[in-house]
């Protein structure tokens, strides 16, 4: 491993399981952080059904577009 500078294989199994190591918390670090509080924030969200354009009135379509 040039990086490391590492040699021997014990040493470089040692250096591809600690780098395994870290990636494997930094990745569950910003699950934490990052990822659940978006997806509680997300289901707070409430959608509205849109009307298909034959059940708006035509009251609806003057706000709309105000040259109907």
């Amino acid at each position: 491993m040039r990086l490391s500078g590492t040699q021997s294989l014990p040493a470089r199994l040692v250096a591809i399981a600690l780098a395994t190591a870290v990636s494997i918390a930094a990745a569950y670090a910003l699950y934490r952080l990052v990822e659940r509080p978006a997806q509680a924030w997300s289901a707070r969200l409430r959608y509205h059904r849109r009307r298909e354009p034959s059940e708006t009135r035509p009251e609806e379509l003057e706000q709309l577009n105000p040259a109907f």
